[in-house]
């Protein structure tokens, strides 16, 4: 039975069902190329300082405090009993009653608690001062992630309590030099399209992995369409960089065969390697076997693990058309591909991309948009992210405002908790918390000229909370904030303005002046039809402006030079 996959903007329900998100962005670069990870590796077992893995030195500070080290595997490991944890720690007191340390007054104690993936790995005892190293076998039990992007991580706790008795402060510094060993043994990696990116990219990866998109030698302008838009989508769901470029069928060698993960855009008939990969779906004497007669027109996205090499993979995002081709592609750029019976296998019957027509809708809430009260809680930074819709009326609109209605815990430290909101990944606001804002509180922000995209918008709010120091028996304090349903939008049409007046023309408004759209749709690629390293620059570009648009359908064009079309023009 097969799955056919509409990839619509419907997909936006999806992210709204899981809206809380902890990110980083790392800034623009000139390439795709991540900077490499050198870990030491040998049969069968790992070895890993926090250091290479992006850990800095920290200071847990006295009563209670907490780190964490977050790490993935490489898709083809699985990991084994027997991981080891040493762990390289400094301690340190002061205050007036420190020199009571070690008399029969002696208050000193305390404790690390160590966990992986939830699982308890072993208590620290903090008797000593100095520098110390603690080693501890990771239980059998701890192995599996229990996060939903599949990440492992490692938690270390302080627990200081006898800081609320005496005027002592202890510091607990976890060094970087501290070292997982993990045993691990190698499978095949997991093949569902529900899990893009994995596997071609997974975050704080161990080992870097590189990806090559693969088009035809020959493409139409169409296919190398499809190509740039699963490059842009890609930048989009991982948004940073990573070893991730384009390539020709002729051009790929037997090192690029063995070493890379390979994303097939194009039909079967034009390219000679299909026949040899086993897909759900099989290719022979480039053609699709046994494809159903409803799916003739259809686009096909499936994995296959790589004849050249079983610890990479292989995505085919094709079709008998080329029509059905840029559906594959699209599809694979949203990141949410629906699966059935084979999660290695879809068919997509249709793509609807941004429509050329919005409604103007000028006031709004949260609440219409189907949003309910988002509480984000706990110490430290989240956030939680709404999509709106904006007409091309609406764009220029000198007047819009955003008013956002919230409140929060009183646990919170005033001195170092805020928060930030951010607009199609541009700052508008940083406000700080304070005693007045505990109550319903609304913050009138003005929406800058320029920022609003014709298409989907993103509104993105990050609380760093901390917490005053509290001594009280239940240990950590759960600070929270509350973003209310009924906070409002004001988008006023812009009447008789020119939203389609040019922008100013500087290179260092790049990328903006090429994200006034939300899906890219008003960006043209002008190519030379036989110049494989001008599609190249292509795909990087298409991949860079992906990472900032953040598309949830691709919708970029590519044209060749010697037929633009006045409709691109």
């Amino acid at each position: 039975m097969k799955i056919k996959v509409i990839a619509t903007l419907i997909l936006l329900s999806f992210i709204a069902a899981s809206p809380f998100q902890v990110y980083a962005r790392t800034s623009s670069g000139s390439g795709i190329q991540e900077k490499n990870t050198f870990i030491e590796v040998g049969p069968g077992q790992a070895s890993v300082t926090f250091e290479e893995l992006g850990f800095r030195e920290t200071s847990l500070v006295s009563p209670f405090d907490a780190t964490r080290v977050l790490f993935s595997i490489p898709p083809n490991w699985r990991l084994n009993a027997g991981g080891t944890l040493q762990l390289d720690y400094d301690i340190s007191l002061s205050g007036a009653d420190a020199g009571l340390v070690g008399t029969d007054q002696n208050p000193y104690g305390g404790s690390l608690l160590v966990t992986f993936n939830d699982q308890l790995v072993g208590t620290i005892a903090l008797k000593e001062l100095g520098s110390r190293t603690m080693e501890f076998k990771l239980p059998p039990n701890s192995l599996t992630s229990v996060r939903q992007d599949g990440r492992h991580q490692l938690t270390i706790s302080l627990d200081a309590q006898f800081s609320c008795l005496y005027n002592i402060r202890a510091i607990v510094t976890v060094k970087p030099t501290s070292t997982l060993t993990l045993p691990f043994e190698v499978s095949s990696p997991e093949l569902n399209l529900s899990r893009l990116p994995a596997p071609f990219h997974l975050r704080n990866a161990l080992l870097p992995d590189r990806t090559l998109v693969v088009v035809p030698d020959d493409p139409d302008a169409r296919e190398l369409k499809a190509a740039l838009d699963l490059m842009s989508g890609f930048g989009s769901i991982v948004g940073e960089t990573f070893d991730f470029g384009l390539i020709t069928a002729g051009e790929l060698t037997k090192d690029d065969l063995a070493n890379s993960n390979l994303i097939f855009v194009g039909r079967p008939e034009q390219f000679d390697l299909l026949d040899g990969i086993k897909f759900p779906l099989a290719v022979q004497n480039k053609q699709f076997v046994s494809l159903p007669p409803e799916s003739a027109s259809d686009g096909v996205v499936e994995l296959a693990l790589s004849p050249w090499n079983e610890s990479k993979v292989v995505l085919l995002a094709g079709g008998n058309s080329v029509d059905a081709v840029v559906k594959a592609a699209q599809a694979v750029s949203s990141g949410k591909i629906l699966v059935y019976e084979n999660p290695a296998l879809a068919y997509v019957a249709e793509v609807q991309p941004l429509s050329n027509s919005i409604p103007v809708v000028e006031d709004f809430s949260l609440q219409s948009l189907g949003y309910q009260n988002q509480t984000l809680s706990g110490i430290g930074l989240s956030s939680v992210q709404y999509s709106f819709n904006a007409s091309k009326e609406q764009l220029n609109a000198k007047d819009a405002t955003i008013d956002l209605v919230y409140y929060h815990s009183g646990l919170l430290d005033y001195g170092y908790s805020s928060f930030t909101v951010e607009l199609n990944n541009q700052v508008i606001s940083s406000t700080a918390f304070s005693k007045e804002t505990e109550q319903l509180s609304t913050l009138q922000l003005r929406i800058p000229p320029g920022v609003l995209r014709f298409g989907e918008n993103r509104l993105n709010v990050s609380a760093r909370m901390l917490t005053t120091t509290s001594c009280d028996a239940t240990g950590f304090s759960n600070p929270w904030l509350t973003i209310s349903d009924q906070t409002r939008f004001y988008l006023p049409a812009s009447r008789g303005a020119n939203s389609d007046s040019p922008a100013l023309l500087d290179l260092k408004s790049y990328p903006d002046l090429f994200m006034t759209h939300s899906d890219l749709g008003d960006v043209a690629f002008v190519l030379p039809k036989s110049d494989s390293s001008a599609w190249k620059i292509a795909g990087q570009i298409a991949y860079d402006l992906g990472r900032n648009a953040n598309p949830l359908i691709s919708n970029l064009q590519a044209v060749y030079a010697d037929d633009v079309p006045q409709q691109v023009l």
